[in-house]
């Protein structure tokens, strides 16, 4: 948020929506200085909304020599990258997060049944949606099942093609279970591959992510995950 007063209007907003919600920790209430105010979303994930955040400006030094994207190169914040939460129910997910929360709509794309095998009801189809606050093509995506380890994926997404492949690499030399291919996706035209992480969700790693104009996006919907690619647990 911009200040401590936006902060403020936010934890209102969502009290006021009968979002569960936790205030300032004993000492942020006390100093007179930024300090976290966590929120919970659909299905109990955490959220945390803040303000003041201080920022280290040392160059970032990676084992490999890699380096992330997390913005654009008018100095833009883009965030980490995205990620993909199991929400059952999806309609209450996305009024969550595009209607209180500001989240803008970009993408949706149909599943099949059996790609929601932990569906709260079957239907001919599930809705999966992908949401940005930001100018990177989505930071949130919303799967409609259920899954234990409470997230599906995150992606980072990496400077050069090459630090994707080394890092693809890296992973087979180190045993690591390839949960798909390297390809190219429809929406956000990553061209990436996906690695199973301890726990029980898998990490994307990518390169070549779309950035947008939220002012002139139109949400569409999208009819095949990747151009090319992406073969599961290939």
């Amino acid at each position: 948020m911009a200040n401590a007063a936006a902060l403020a209007r936010a934890a209102e907003e969502l009290e006021a929506a009968a979002s569960p919600s936790r205030p300032p920790t004993r000492r942020a209430r006390r100093a007179p200085r930024p300090g976290p105010d966590p929120r919970h979303g659909p299905r109990r994930q955490p959220l945390e909304i803040y303000w003041g955040q201080a920022q280290d400006h040392s160059a970032l030094g990676t084992p490999y020599g890699n380096r992330f994207v997390t913005g654009t190169p008018a100095g833009e914040d883009l965030g980490l990258g995205h990620v993909v939460l199991p929400v059952p129910d999806i309609e209450a997910a996305l009024d969550f997060y595009e209607n209180l929360l500001g989240f803008q709509l970009r993408d949706s794309m149909k599943l099949p049944p059996q790609a929601v095998p932990t569906a709260t009801e079957q239907r001919d189809f599930h809705w999966m949606h992908f949401l940005s606050p930001n100018r990177r093509h989505h930071s949130l995506g919303l799967y409609p099942g259920a899954l234990p380890p409470g997230i599906v994926h995150f992606m980072v997404e990496l400077e050069t093609l090459d630090d994707v492949g080394r890092g693809l690499d890296r992973m087979q030399e180190a045993g690591v279970p390839i949960a798909s291919s390297l390809g190219r996706h429809t929406n956000d035209r990553m061209v990436s591959f996906y690695a199973q992480a301890p726990g029980g969700f898998q990490v994307e790693y990518g390169w070549d992510g779309l950035v947008v104009d939220p002012a002139t996006w139109a949400a569409k919907e999208i009819t095949a995950d990747s151009f090319w690619g992406h073969r599961w647990n290939g």
